[in-house]
């Protein structure tokens, strides 16, 4: 699950701006637009907003994340 800070994180070098959230029921549903303007979707509960136009560092617990194999990765083998 990918969190956020407004400081940077040990070990994660992604930054964004926060372009848009919306507010849905008890969520916040946000876009952080990165460096090379590939978008990132974020949920949060309400209470978290984020600096609209602010930056934002993204990152997440070393548990949450799972390696994706490419087809041609799979083909490898």
């Amino acid at each position: 699950r990918m969190q956020y800070a407004l400081e940077p994180q040990t070990g994660f070098t992604i930054q964004g701006v926060v372009k848009e959230q919306v507010y849905v029921g008890s969520m916040i549903k946000a876009i952080v637009m990165l460096p090379d303007g590939q978008e990132v979707r974020l949920e949060r509960l309400a209470g978290d907003a984020l600096p609209e136009g602010g930056s934002v560092y993204l990152y997440w617990k070393p548990e949450d994340a799972r390696t994706i194999k490419t087809l041609e990765h799979a083909e490898m083998r």
